[in-house]
């Protein structure tokens, strides 16, 4: 069976800046080429090791539909580092001389445009393998489609099939993925962390966020050690606040214009929660 590599260009390019964060990688004129190293290592690793019979590499080009739907969708990322705006324009050269198919389009995210053509390929008799860290593609995982996460220091490359997803999110079938939380900042200084969560549209105003929530808060301070924990939601969207009333967080502080996406600007709210609070 022919075998399709589709990689998450953004996702893989962050990866790699973070993977040489305490030890950048900085060429003769002065600039910072982490990200540029880190995502050709993870391609030419592919490349390498699978010699795959179709590759193509997929970039991110807005969603302003996922952002009209989930106002703080992606509100917990930080400004991209210079490093990385830095690289692109530099990796599609390096794709273009390679002859490697760039794809994208206006109002689409690489996860988009790779789960659709991951289904059209498994139609069409192809072994499709989505080359991405990101466990949202969780959900995309079938018989002839794989997550893909190259090797990154020491570990060797993960290749996830439909019972590697159900082993690891505790599901009986990957289309029972419907969101995520996690811990997305961790600060040693004070032991606290922040999460992060999303939950897929239909699955809105039924309580499992916040049972989600309870359950990380519980880990966090249980097992995990930290003293204190933070959550922020958009404006734009009240109904998150209420899931973190519900956790017994209470308000921390508010963010003016602290998120912007296309066609709106919304302040960023900040809950927290200390240990002894509990």
């Amino acid at each position: 069976m022919k075998k399709l590599f589709l990689l998450d260009a953004y996702a893989l390019i962050f990866r790699g800046y973070y993977a040489f964060i305490k030890n950048p990688r900085i060429n003769s004129k002065g600039m910072n080429t982490s990200a540029i190293v880190g995502f050709m290592n993870s391609l030419l690793e592919v490349i390498r090791k699978e010699q795959p019979h179709l590759l193509a590499v997929c970039f991110d080009k807005g969603s302003q539909e996922r952002s009209a739907l989930f106002p703080e969708y992606k509100a917990n990322r930080e400004e991209t580092p210079e490093a990385i705006r830095f690289a692109i324009p530099y990796i599609h050269q390096i794709l273009h001389a390679m002859q490697i198919p760039v794809i994208e389009k206006e109002g689409y995210e690489a996860d988009d445009i790779i789960g659709t053509l991951a289904k059209q390929a498994e139609k069409q008799g192809y072994t499709v393998y989505m080359v991405t860290p990101d466990k949202d593609y969780g959900q995309l995982v079938s018989p002839n489609i794989f997550m893909y996460k190259p090797a990154r220091g020491g570990k060797d490359t993960e290749i996830w099939g439909v019972e590697e997803v159900k082993e690891n999110f505790q599901v009986e079938n990957p289309e029972q993925v419907i969101g995520d939380i996690s811990i997305i900042e961790m600060n040693e200084d004070d032991s606290s962390c922040e999460i992060g969560y999303v939950l897929g549209k239909n699955y809105w105003s039924r309580g499992l966020m916040t049972e989600a929530l309870k359950a990380i808060l519980d880990f966090c301070f249980t097992q995990a050690g930290f003293q204190k924990v933070k959550v922020r939601y958009a404006s734009l969207n009240p109904a998150s606040g209420h899931v973190m009333d519900k956790t017994g967080m209470s308000y921390l502080k508010t963010v003016a214009n602290g998120v912007e996406r296309k066609g709106y600007i919304a302040n960023l709210i900040y809950y927290q929660i200390n240990w002894e609070d509990r």
